[in-house]
């Protein structure tokens, strides 16, 4: 499907290269931009006391055993 149309595809983009992309640009505005509202939240929340190649995410999460629907775990839900 992610083939141009002469090769025979659909001419869809990969939404692998466009989330990297999307990712990266991200990335951009967070290391360059100091006025940036987002970029200010990301900072202070997770990068305060070291740098944010090296800063960790907080905890895990799981989808299926954490209570996201305040009726159990989906696991559980019937």
């Amino acid at each position: 499907m992610c083939y141009p149309k002469v090769e025979g595809g659909l001419g869809f983009r990969s939404l692998h290269d466009v989330s990297k992309a999307f990712f990266a640009k991200l990335w951009w505005i967070f290391k360059t931009t100091t006025s940036s509202l987002w970029a200010s939240f990301m900072w202070n929340k997770y990068c305060k006391k070291m740098h944010p190649t090296v800063a960790k995410g907080q905890g895990s999460l799981s989808f299926w055993f954490d209570n996201w629907t305040k009726q159990g775990a989906l696991w559980y839900v019937e």
